[in-house]
């Protein structure tokens, strides 16, 4: 016995090529879910890293930039 789409009982099983279109739909979909969490995830961290990184780069240029601002002018 099988359960129809609709959750009723049928006798007969269900098409294959509808069996085969429904897992690699559902598996497409999880691999672009999946690839889309990760892409999520890495810009994230690209963001903090990079944020960081300018931070420090404004710390350090406030301290030398005084100085170096004087031998220039």
């Amino acid at each position: 016995m099988w359960i129809g789409a609709d959750g009723t009982a049928s006798l007969t099983p269900p098409v294959l090529s509808g069996v085969v279109i429904a897992g690699v739909s559902t598996g497409t979909y999880w691999l672009f879910v999946a690839a889309a969490g990760l892409a999520a995830v890495y810009v994230g961290v690209v963001f903090v890293l990079d944020h960081r990184r300018m931070a420090e780069w404004e710390r350090e240029w406030a301290s030398v930039e005084p100085g170096w601002r004087r031998q220039t002018l």
